[in-house]
């Protein structure tokens, strides 16, 4: 039998090794906790936040365990607050004074806006100023009064209403049958139907209706009055009532004799005079009383309503056209009578 020794030595050997090398590794991860006759190390030791020392006869109850203890006061935030409220009171003191100094003071150029502006200012608190001389703007002189054209007609007056519906209809039904109807504007309300001059023509009017089956009545009236001495206010009136007078003799003697009658040529030309002098007194109406302008531009357009009728009445002569100018020549009188009236206060 045939024994193989040195395989055998060279695994002991091997086996060796590793018992070694394990023991070797052993004794360096085992820590010895006996005694030990090496030198303790000397190195001190680092603490990573301060220690408070110890004191001696006090009892410190500011840590968890002590809550009864009495913690140590910041000097610091006392002086900040003296400090704050120091500050506080001179701002305040000096505001107020300012603000006293600003709505009370007793300087002349104080502002109008202060707490006392309302108060009645004393003449011992009025500082002295230099009056200056005050312009006095120039007072219109009073108008005085004068006596105004004087007019005499006579009114063929239908009948009176006490219903402006009423006399409405009435009134269109005239002029719907081709005859002049005019309504006063304030109650009883009269329904006028013609003018003339005098009594003898109004007569005549009269009787032109009777004929139709219309009863009127003659109402002689006298428009007079006073009013104030104007530039151009009596010129103008006059000028209106020759124009007045001139168409109601052409109305009237082409409607009661059926003859045509000559217009004068200078007819428009007098209205336009007329209506440039009544221009020229509408613009003094400052000095008018209440309602004498409109007065004045209803004499304007009642003129002119019966010179238009006569320039067609020329062209074509009828009985319409002749109590178209009628109807306008009512329409001067009630301005006329209107415009009196607005001037009884200014005599």
């Amino acid at each position: 039998m045939e024994v193989k020794i040195g395989t055998k030595v060279h695994a002991n050997i091997a086996e060796k090794k590793n018992r070694d090398s394990f023991e070797s590794n052993v004794k360096i991860q085992t820590k010895k906790t006996g005694k030990s006759d090496s030198k303790p190390n000397t190195k001190p030791r680092v603490i990573p936040f301060p220690m408070e020392e110890e004191k001696k006869n006090v009892i410190d109850w500011a840590s968890p365990g002590k809550p009864f203890a009495r913690e140590k006061k910041d000097q610091r935030k006392l002086v900040h607050l003296f400090i704050s409220i120091a500050g506080a009171l001179l701002v305040g003191t000096v505001m107020g004074f300012s603000v006293l100094a600003l709505f009370f003071s007793d300087h002349p150029n104080t502002n109008s806006n202060s707490i006392d502006a309302h108060l009645p200012v004393t003449s011992s608190d009025k500082a002295p100023t230099v009056q200056e001389p005050v312009k006095q703007k120039p007072v219109a002189s009073i108008p005085v009064s004068i006596n105004l054209p004087k007019l005499q007609v006579s009114l063929l007056q239908a009948g009176n209403y006490q219903s402006k519906s009423s006399a409405t209809k009435v009134a269109e039904k005239y002029r719907t049958n081709g005859f002049a109807a005019v309504m006063s504007d304030q109650a009883p309300f009269r329904i006028y139907l013609g003018v003339a001059v005098n009594k003898t023509s109004a007569q005549l009017l009269k009787q032109r209706y009777a004929a139709k089956g219309i009863t009127v009545f003659v109402k002689d009236q006298t428009l007079a009055g006073k009013g104030p001495k104007m530039e151009g206010l009596v010129e103008t009136l006059k000028m209106g009532n020759q124009l007045f007078t001139e168409l109601q003799a052409i109305s009237v003697t082409s409607i009661t004799k059926g003859q045509k009658i000559h217009i004068p040529s200078n007819l428009k030309e007098k209205q336009m005079a007329f209506m440039k002098a009544n221009q020229q007194s509408n613009q003094q109406s400052n000095l008018y009383p209440a309602g004498t302008r409109a007065a004045m531009m209803e004499l304007a357009r009642g003129l002119d309503q019966s010179v238009q009728g006569a320039i067609e009445f020329s062209k074509h002569p009828n009985d319409t056209l002749a109590w178209f100018i009628q109807e306008g020549l009512v329409r001067y009188i009630t301005a006329y009578e209107h415009l009196l009236y607005s001037l009884k206060g200014n005599k």
